[in-house]
């Protein structure tokens, strides 16, 4: 049979195929970590929370079945129909509207992050905010003005907005990732076991942001160079993945982190140290023997807070902003470890 006349699939349907092998993947990984995440935070996550992050793996469910059917109807339902290679696919228009839905939530999750850590600072959260509805508004408005084209050269009219999406993704990726990494970093409490966990974060926070972003340069760079084929969009197709593994990896890394601190929350039965408590409701302070005097400006209940980044929060007895942006609401009110308003200061016990 002659190959005359019959089209080349590498750079269209070639390229959805192995980024459908690919997202299949992810999209794995992502269920795994899933199940580990209610199979550990159940009982002591939020509702809300939790609820947030079954609604994302929900419909980025839904925007895997919609890319597998349309490779499955172009490549076996019309298997030979060469004139069908021209016509847009509806269900990988249709995911882009769920995707604006998947990268919402995701990104929701980071601003509150975003907003607890800066101690509700308006100006940086506000800023998150604002590029995190541009990214929404842009992927609707590339997904309203193509789910009517019929033909796939059609799609090229509006590579520009494609473009501007995959910017504007980027770019509020990184500023996300950089804010809650310099934010952590700004914790750090002077302690070698909790800044060591605080770094580990910090890695967990820029490494999801940059595995994102890599995704969504690599799309906007293939939107410039190869325009009229299908590269960028694959792309563009494995974000609501990387999204969603990025969301579970954060929130699981909390199991492996909270054991970095749990030695020092416990540090008064376990090394011999003098520990001085003063309150300004206690008449004289407490003393145990040992070298090493710590001094409290408030009575401060050393307890790990479940349910959150253990180590960053600790409970006192006052209301208080988890870091993270959510808490464990049995647990009571949780505060910052370095806040000001409950600062530890240890010395030598014959020095101040």
């Amino acid at each position: 049979m002659s190959s005359e006349g019959v089209p080349s699939l590498a750079g269209n349907w070639g390229a959805l195929y192995v980024f459908g092998i690919i997202t299949s993947a992810l999209w794995g990984a992502g269920t795994v970590q899933l199940y580990l995440y209610y199979d550990i935070f159940r009982k002591t996550d939020p509702r809300a929370l939790k609820a947030q992050v079954f609604v994302a793996w929900t419909l980025d469910t839904i925007h895997q079945i919609l890319f597998v059917y349309s490779l499955y109807k172009v490549l076996v339902i019309n298997f030979g129909n060469y004139a069908n290679l021209a016509i847009n696919s509806k269900e990988i228009l249709s995911s882009n509207f769920v995707t604006a839905f998947v990268c919402a939530l995701v990104q929701v999750f980071f601003v509150r992050r975003v907003w607890a850590l800066s101690r509700k600072n308006r100006i940086l959260t506000g800023t998150c905010i604002v590029l995190a509805l541009a990214q929404f508004a842009f992927i609707i408005a590339y997904f309203a003005l193509t789910i009517s084209f019929e033909l796939v050269e059609e799609i090229t009219v509006y590579i520009n907005l494609a473009r501007a999406v995959c910017a504007v993704s980027a770019v509020t990726d990184s500023f996300l990732s950089c804010s809650v990494a310099y934010l952590l970093l700004q914790s750090r409490s002077g302690f070698a076991r909790s800044d060591s966990a605080i770094h580990r974060i910090v890695v967990y926070a820029i490494s999801t942001g940059i595995i994102t972003g890599v995704c969504e340069v690599a799309s906007l760079v293939t939107a410039f160079s190869l325009p009229g084929t299908f590269v960028y969009i694959a792309f563009f197709l494995a974000l609501p993945k990387l999204y969603i593994n990025s969301m579970l990896a954060s929130l699981n890394s909390r199991q492996g982190i909270r054991r970095d601190f749990e030695p020092a929350s416990y540090r008064t039965s376990m090394m011999p140290v003098d520990v001085q408590f003063t309150s300004t409701t206690a008449s004289k302070p407490m003393e145990f023997a040992g070298a090493t005097t710590v001094r409290a400006s408030e009575e401060v209940e050393l307890k790990p807070v479940q349910g959150c980044a253990s180590g960053l929060t600790y409970d006192d007895k006052r209301s208080g902003e988890d870091p993270y942006g959510y808490r464990d609401d049995k647990s009571g009110p949780s505060k910052d470890f370095n806040n000001k308003s409950s600062q530890f200061r240890t010395s030598n016990i014959n020095g101040a």
